[in-house]
């Protein structure tokens, strides 16, 4: 069953969603970013460098939300199980259904297996950019 939250409930330990494995951050129209884990609400503050799935750090969808905060707070997080994409999707696994929410999304955050991504509106900031590549630059 499709669950609908926000960054804000996530954050603050609202959020419990057995059994879903997909998660889109988006705020109206605007997709951010599509993403799988095993707990994607632990995932979502694993973006922002917190919790045990952060894997190294606040990344780029991290410093996006802390960018834009506090609006940030009330973006929308969208989470899926595997059969919600199965029956909207076609999708036959994890990977294919997180790959085929990409191509409909078309999330503007999403770097790999995302062909088309859609243009980050004006309204947001993103000095996280900036430092983004200073560290390939560096790296």
């Amino acid at each position: 069953m499709v669950k609908k939250t926000t960054i804000q409930a996530i954050l603050e330990g609202h959020v419990c969603a057995p059994g879903h494995r997909l998660y889109i951050v988006r705020d109206g129209p605007t997709v951010f970013y599509v993403g799988q884990s095993v707990d994607p609400p632990e995932r979502v503050r694993g973006h922002l460098g917190l919790g045990e799935l952060a894997f190294g750090g606040r990344d780029r969808l991290g410093y996006f939300i802390v960018d834009n905060l506090p609006e940030a707070q009330a973006w929308q997080v969208v989470l899926y199980t595997l059969e919600d994409c199965q029956a909207y999707l076609g999708a036959w696994d994890v990977d294919d259904a997180e790959q085929r929410l990409i191509d409909l999304a078309r999330p503007a955050l999403n770097v790999q297996g995302n062909r088309d991504p859609m243009p980050i509106p004006a309204k947001y900031k993103q000095s996280w950019n900036e430092l983004i590549r200073l560290r390939e630059v560096d790296g």
